[in-house]
């Protein structure tokens, strides 16, 4: 028996769920309420992902849906598509998207220094 999976958004309270669609995995189901939260119509409703077979439900935050630009190359992304960038000393600095965070990660961090697995011990009694 296949797996599905059914992308539920919240009504109009927080425990009455609308159906929005059944998908045969985990990530188009994501992606489709990623597509939702993007549209103009959006109003920071939660989600939440039914797998009917075994009734596991997860609850997806609104929050993880708000979109925002990345500072580097100004392109226009879902929070939780974001990465959280460090600079040499391991202390997070602030968030891009993915594309930019291979960039910079693989390069000098934001603060001009290249970061090692070395700089995440910041003392010697770590």
């Amino acid at each position: 028996m296949a797996e599905r999976y059914v992308l539920q958004m919240e009504g109009r309270t927080q425990y009455d769920f609308i159906d929005k669609g059944e998908f045969d995995t985990y990530e188009k189901c994501y992606d489709a309420a990623d597509r939702i939260a993007a549209g103009p119509d959006y109003k920071d409703e939660d989600f939440r992902i039914v797998e009917p077979d075994t009734g596991f439900k997860q609850r997806l935050s609104a929050h993880l849906f708000q979109q925002e630009e990345c500072p580097e190359c100004r392109k226009t992304v879902s929070h939780h598509r974001m990465c959280r960038t460090y600079d040499c000393h391991g202390i997070p600095f602030r968030f891009v998207c993915h594309s930019c965070y291979e960039k910079i990660m693989d390069g000098k961090g934001y603060d001009g220094e290249y970061y090692t697995e070395a700089d995440e011990r910041i003392d010697s009694d770590y």
